[in-house]
């Protein structure tokens, strides 16, 4: 596929996730084996990220899966989004998928050398059902230190998954695993703004039970 775009003056940039046999790293999905799925494609050409329906048409040809489409929305308000991205988490709830990823094309504030204005961009989000909505709850702001939340399970699991993935059959030996897996738990939290568990490697020990169990 990409040396057919290639051929066409365009460069892609693929953007896919290996699905491992068995409970994902999260914990959530299970696969009867090993697959993988594209999720986004850039085209250097468009210098942007192609529409869904062109990721869909260009792999399609090339009998490639493409992360499933729930649906789409067209709204004014952010409520009304917020009640659109709950929909859409009770049905992959319903599929049994961890989540969903969003994304929002919209008019954003924009400041530059010519003034401030809007400009129309795109904002992506991921929400997961096991997570708490916390648009919906009483907030109280007070002085001192922030108390960060722990990051979520399904979050350290896929971290542990990537050191799996990026050091093969050294994941079994702890000294070389667990200071990756407390180097990469470390940098999901900085990303999600929380704080690490004290218990990584009870963690990590789960993990290789699992794998034990499932045999991969």
């Amino acid at each position: 596929m990409i040396l057919n775009e290639r051929d066409y003056g365009d460069e892609l940039v693929v953007f896919c996730e290996m699905l491992m046999k068995g409970r994902s790293p999260t914990r959530i999905e299970m696969h009867e084996d090993f697959d993988f799925v594209v999720f986004d494609i850039w085209s250097t050409k468009e210098n942007r990220f192609l529409h869904y329906n062109k990721v869909y048409q260009t792999c399609y040809h090339f009998d490639i899966p493409v992360v499933e489409l729930y649906g789409t929305c067209n709204v004014s308000t952010i409520e009304s989004l917020y009640k659109f991205k709950d929909e859409m988490i009770a049905k992959a709830k319903d599929n049994s998928m961890e989540g969903v990823v969003g994304k929002v094309w919209a008019e954003l504030p924009w400041n530059c050398g010519e003034g401030a204005g809007t400009k129309r961009g795109i904002v992506y989000f991921k929400e997961k059902h096991d997570l708490p909505s916390l648009e919906k709850i009483p907030r109280m702001e007070e002085k001192g230190k922030i108390q960060l939340p722990i990051l979520p399970d399904s979050e350290i699991y896929g971290a542990i998954e990537k050191v799996r993935t990026d050091i093969g059959s050294d994941f079994t030996d702890i000294k070389i695993a667990m200071p990756l897996v407390a180097q990469y738990i470390n940098e999901e939290c900085r990303k999600h703004n929380c704080n690490a568990p004290r218990n990584i490697f009870q963690y990590y020990q789960q993990r290789i039970r699992d794998i034990q169990i499932e045999g991969v």
